[in-house]
């Protein structure tokens, strides 16, 4: 078994800075023309806000900076499949992205798994409905904490306290403490109990929000890729679901799990 059985809990202070689902399939002409009403009038009670999300150019460090301010006056024309339909709640914390290759579901104020597994049936019941996908090529769970020893009152406890010896790595080297500017590892991981899945894990020190509080982030990126489809995609997000809070717990010291107040479900 992938990371040992834990109790789940729900925590007082939440480290989890956002949740992404993301279902991936093959390209739908409707959704690049345009044709958005009838997948909005099905979500709108819910998601009100409609913006389109242009992707940004980005400019090469290498180029003279008149240069770059040239360029980035240029209006390019963005390509219509290249633009992301977003549809948010009214406080913007959860919103729906949709393009003509995915629909993603996200939450910024992630509460529990029950909660934002409603919403992500909701949005594959309303891609279902307007749309008919063909099928499922990827289907992915994103999981992205951000561990502030700030809010835990924890901010002269050293990562080697809160973080286990795989995890922390060159942090825990208390020569080298507040040495390290920067610090970051990628593994991809193997899921044997769920073909083709794996997880991308990655983690390492990152500021905090709005200050430059020096934080620590595990990002797991758990994903299912098959080019003939995936037919039980909600089956595959439980299973990523759980395996999510036992790779946290995996990754994590008792003290850290006990600072932010495990609260048994």
């Amino acid at each position: 078994m992938l990371f040992a059985e834990r109790e789940r809990v729900l925590y007082r202070v939440n480290p989890l800075a956002e949740v992404i689902c993301q279902l991936r399939f093959p390209t739908i002409l409707r959704i690049r023309e345009g044709q958005l009403a009838e997948f909005q009038d099905t979500i709108r009670s819910d998601y009100p806000i409609y913006t389109d999300q242009e992707p940004s150019i980005q400019i090469p460090m290498q180029l003279t900076k008149e240069l770059a301010d040239i360029i980035g006056r240029i209006n390019f024309p963005v390509p219509m499949g290249l633009v992301t339909r977003r549809f948010s709640t009214k406080d913007s914390s959860r919103f729906i992205s949709l393009s003509d290759e995915f629909v993603a579901i996200a939450n910024t104020k992630y509460e529990r798994w029950e909660l934002f597994r409603e919403e992500i049936v909701k949005a594959e019941r309303a891609l279902k409905g307007v749309y008919q996908p063909a099928f499922y090529s990827r289907v992915g769970l994103r999981y992205r904490d951000v561990i502030s020893r700030d809010r835990l009152e924890l901010s002269s406890v050293g990562w080697h306290e809160l973080l286990q010896p795989y995890i922390v790595a060159e942090l825990g080297d208390q020569s080298l403490l507040g040495a390290i500017g920067r610090i970051q590892t990628r593994a991809v991981i193997v899921i044997s109990e769920i073909p083709d899945g794996q997880i991308t894990l990655t983690h390492g020190l990152t500021k905090s929000a709005g200050s430059d509080e020096e934080c620590y982030m595990i990002d797991a990126d758990f994903a299912v890729e098959r080019k003939e489809g995936v037919s039980e995609p909600f089956e595959i997000l439980d299973k990523f679901h759980k395996l999510a809070g036992r790779l946290f717990r995996w990754a994590i010291t008792e003290k850290l799990h006990n600072a932010m107040g495990p609260r048994p479900i």
